[in-house]
C-alpha cells in the first residue's frame, strides 16, 4: 500500500480534485485514495525559487502557466512536473520533489534552440497563420528569434526596424511593400 499511497500521491500532486472511479476500483483502493487525498489537504506544502537565464521565460507547473522566471512556486508537497519555456530557446523539463516546509531552489540555463525549432516555436504562437505586427507578442517573439530589440512602426508604409543585441551587428531596417 505505501507504493499505491506514493502513486496516489502523484497524481493527486498534479489534479488535486482527480476523481476515482468507484464502479472500476474496489472499496479498499477507493478508500486508500481518498485517504491520501485527505492528507494532501492538510496544508503540507512546499515551494521552489526558480530562476532562468534568460529571464522572463514562462514557468509552468503541472502543465499550467504558473508566472514567468524569476518566480516562487508553492504545491502541495510531491512529485511536480515543470517546464520553463522562452520562443527562440530550448524547453526545459522535469519532474522535480517538493518537500513540506521547504523551499527549494533552482537556476535554470536555456539553450539557443535551432532555426528549425524557433520557426516552429513561432508557428505554434501564430496559431498557424502569419506573424502580424499588431500583435504584441508576436513582435516580441520575433525579436527574440532574431536577438534583436524590434521596433515596429504601424503606419505606412509598414516598417520593422531592429537593433541586434549581438555585438557589432547595426540597425537592420526592412519595410513592407505598400
Amino acid at each position: 500500500t505505501a507504493r499505491a499511497s506514493e502513486r496516489f500521491a502523484t497524481v493527486l500532486s498534479i489534479d488535486p480534485a482527480y476523481p476515482i472511479d468507484a464502479k472500476y476500483f474496489p472499496p479498499a483502493t477507493v478508500a486508500l485514495f481518498e485517504k491520501v487525498r485527505k492528507g494532501l489537504g492538510a496544508g503540507r506544502t512546499g515551494g521552489l525559487s526558480l530562476s532562468a537565464e534568460p529571464e522572463s521565460a514562462a514557468v509552468y507547473l503541472n502543465g499550467k502557466l504558473a508566472g514567468q522566471a524569476p518566480a516562487t512556486l508553492t504545491a502541495v508537497e510531491g512529485d511536480h512536473f515543470v517546464c520553463v519555456r522562452r520562443i527562440g530557446w530550448k524547453d526545459w523539463a522535469a519532474r522535480l520533489h517538493l518537500s513540506a516546509g521547504r523551499v527549494d531552489t533552482q537556476r535554470i540555463y536555456l539553450q539557443r534552440a535551432e532555426p528549425e525549432e524557433v520557426i516552429s516555436q513561432l508557428r505554434a504562437l501564430a496559431g498557424g497563420g502569419p506573424l502580424s505586427l499588431d500583435s504584441p507578442a508576436h513582435v516580441d517573439a520575433l525579436g527574440v528569434a532574431l536577438s534583436a530589440d524590434i521596433v515596429a512602426e504601424l503606419r505606412a508604409p509598414a516598417k520593422l526596424a531592429w537593433r541586434s543585441t549581438r555585438p557589432g551587428n547595426e540597425v537592420q531596417e526592412v519595410t513592407a511593400p505598400t
